[in-house]
């Protein structure tokens, strides 16, 4: 293969990243879970509900109550991709400064890598308002139930951060294709 066609490959390898990470906005992303332990018994209760990418960025409320309100940190996580696939695509179309669109675009993929990989410190659960785990804790108190809260990553937002690496290494490749292959 030549330099032309190998540099082709990877620009669109790492357009289809960006745009697959993209998609993790309609995939599960994050899971707020509560564990209730009844501590006579030791039986134990575990209560989980999924949020979708849109439902972190945006919000989401259950049974009329808001549960999660807007994530600018997760805004990043969807805008910084979206960004590396306009700058894929203008370097496509102009030849010029290639090696800056192509750093930018590195930077970019792996800061939202890193913005998927902390999904859980990214999600913002509504104050103000009592949720579902709330009336869990207050119940809690007056049963003897120990009640543990945590929220967990799902598979949009792993999919979401690998995409994006493999974004970023297909961005790298071109890089190395356009130093190290003769044509």
């Amino acid at each position: 293969m030549n330099k032309k066609t190998l540099k082709l490959i990877t620009t669109i390898t790492a357009f289809v990243m960006g745009i697959a990470v993209l998609v993790m906005f309609f995939v599960n992303c994050a899971k707020l879970q509560g564990e209730a332990k009844e501590i006579a018994t030791l039986n134990t209760v575990v209560t989980y509900e999924e949020y979708k990418g849109y439902n972190i960025l945006f919000g989401a409320s259950l049974e009329g109550r808001e549960i999660l309100v807007f994530s600018w940190g997760y805004l990043f996580a969807f805008l910084l991709p979206l960004i590396a696939i306009i700058l894929i695509a203008v370097k496509f179309f102009i030849k010029k400064h290639e090696i800056c669109f192509n750093g930018t675009a590195i930077i970019l993929f792996i800061v939202s890598a890193i913005l998927f990989f902390i999904t859980t410190r990214l999600v913002n659960i509504s104050e103000g308002t009592q949720t579902a785990m709330d009336i869990y804790v207050n119940v809690s108190k007056v049963m003897g139930i120990d009640l543990v809260y945590s929220t967990k990553i799902s598979i949009g937002a792993i999919l979401g951060g690998i995409f994006s690496i493999i974004g970023a290494i297909a961005v790298s490749l071109e890089i190395a294709i356009d130093k190290l292959v003769k044509e």
